[in-house]
């Protein structure tokens, strides 16, 4: 009698502390230096995640040049979509006009195939378009 009242007790503890066992998310991490936009203006980065996994691509940014970071495509939104807002990072250098760094990050949403591209353009009428460009290839499991 008492087995019977114990072992659905026991499959409900189970039951909810699974989820707690799984790994955590996991975050893939690519980035485009000063350094790698000297050799070449468009750069290209692949990556492999999971779904429900997140990318964060950081890029050399330096606003105070009139330059500025923006999405210019997702090819295939269902599998991969922007998780918030860009975040720039002030250099560590007190230097004026020092630049600094912009994050992005985006999440994995399900499997397939996807590509992001950011460009580094002068955004106001008749400025530069695309001076820089990072396009990101990614394959979701």
């Amino acid at each position: 009698m008492k087995i019977k009242l114990v072992l659905p007790v026991l499959i409900a503890i189970l039951g909810l502390s699974l989820p707690a066992c799984s790994p955590a998310v996991k975050e893939v991490a690519l980035q485009a230096t000063y350094d790698d936009f000297t050799q070449n203006k468009n750069l290209t980065r692949e990556t492999t995640l999971r779904a429900g996994s997140v990318v964060k691509v950081t890029v050399a940014s330096n606003p105070t040049t009139g330059f500025k970071w923006g999405l210019a495509n997702i090819s295939a939104p269902a599998v991969i979509a922007l998780n918030g807002e860009s975040e720039y990072v002030p250099p560590d250098s007190a230097a004026l006009g020092a630049g600094g760094q912009e994050i992005w990050t985006f999440k994995a949403l399900k499997r397939g195939t996807s590509s992001i591209s950011l460009a580094y353009s002068r955004p106001w009428e008749g400025g530069t378009k695309a001076e820089r460009t990072v396009d990101i290839y990614i394959t979701v499991k």
